[in-house]
C-alpha cells in the first residue's frame, strides 16, 4: 500500500475475494454437535473443505445440508448459484438411485455437466459442471476423497476464477521404503508418511481408506501412481506432494 501511494496511485483494480457455496448431501449426515445413532455420520466434510477454501484466499458460505429428494437437493444449488461464485457439493454424486446431484445440475442449466466419473481413487464419482460462468463440482461423500479431489482438481479451477494460476509447493524426493501398486489405466493418490533414515527420506504407504476422516491429517503427503506407471517398488525414488 505505502509503494502504490509513493508511486501516486490512489486507485488500483482488485479482486475481491471469490466466495464459494459448500452443499453437503444426504439424510444421514447430523450436525457435529449431536450424537450420530445407527447409520448416521457427522458432517464433517463442510469444515475440512471451508478450511481448504480459505487456504486458498477465498470465502466459504455454508448452505444448510440437502435431504436425499430432488427438490432438497434442486433448491440448494440454486441458492448456491444466487449467493456465491461457484458450488461445491460433496456425496449423491455416485450411481445409485438417491445419488442427486448430477440430475439436478443439469435440470437447473447449462451448460450442465461436462464431467461425471473420473479414472482415479480415491475420487471416482466426481462432477465436474457449471451454470452459467460458475463452477459447480461434485465432491465424493467420502471424506480423504473429498480433499484429495479438491486439492488436486477443484482447487485450480477455483483459482482460475480470478486469473491466478496454482503454485504448488514443489514435491519432495523419497524412496519408497515398500512396493506398491496401483491400478492400469487409473491415477492413484496415495497417502503416506515420511521419516528419515540418516540422511535420506524414506515414505510409507498408509492405504486408500476413504471413508477414514483422520486419514490426511495423519498423513505428510501423497504418492501420485499414474495410468502407465503403476507400481512402485521398494527402494524406488518418489515424489511426495506434501500437505
Amino acid at each position: 500500500m505505502g509503494v502504490l501511494a509513493t508511486l501516486g496511485y490512489s486507485e488500483v483494480p482488485v479482486y475481491r475475494k471469490p466466495t464459494f457455496a459448500i452443499i453437503s448431501t444426504g439424510d444421514e449426515l447430523v450436525p457435529p454437535n449431536m450424537k450420530p445413532g445407527p447409520g448416521q455420520v457427522r458432517d464433517s466434510n463442510r469444515y475440512a473443505l471451508a478450511g481448504a477454501i480459505r487456504q486458498l484466499g477465498g470465502e466459504p458460505l455454508h448452505i444448510p445440508r440437502a435431504l436425499d429428494e430432488p427438490e432438497a437437493h434442486e433448491a440448494a444449488i440454486r441458492e448456491g448459484l444466487s449467493r456465491a461464485d461457484g458450488v461445491l457439493l460433496t456425496g449423491g454424486s455416485s450411481v445409485g438411485v438417491r445419488d442427486l446431484v448430477p440430475r439436478m445440475i443439469d435440470r437447473i442449466g447449462e451448460p450442465g455437466v461436462v464431467v461425471h466419473g473420473l479414472r482415479v481413487r480415491p475420487g471416482k464419482p466426481t462432477v465436474l459442471a457449471a451454470i452459467g460462468e460458475k463452477p459447480v463440482i461434485g465432491l465424493p461423500g467420502n471424506p480423504t476423497s473429498a480433499l484429495m479431489i479438491f486439492r488436486n482438481i477443484a482447487a485450480p479451477i477455483l483459482c482460475g476464477l480470478t486469473g491466478e494460476v496454482p503454485r504448488m509447493p514443489a514435491p519432495m524426493t523419497a524412496r519408497a521404503a515398500t512396493a506398491f501398486s496401483g491400478k492400469p489405466g487409473w491415477t492413484w493418490f496415495v497417502p503416506v508418511r515420511v521419516s528419515s533414515e540418516g540422511a535420506e527420506r524414506l515414505v510409507t504407504l498408509m492405504g486408500i481408506h476413504s471413508s477414514h476422516t483422520s486419514l490426511l491429517a495423519r498423513a505428510d503427503g501423497y504418492v501420485v501412481i499414474s495410468e502407465d506407471h503403476t507400481r512402485v517398488e521398494a527402494g524406488e525414488s518418489v515424489e511426495v506432494h506434501s500437505f
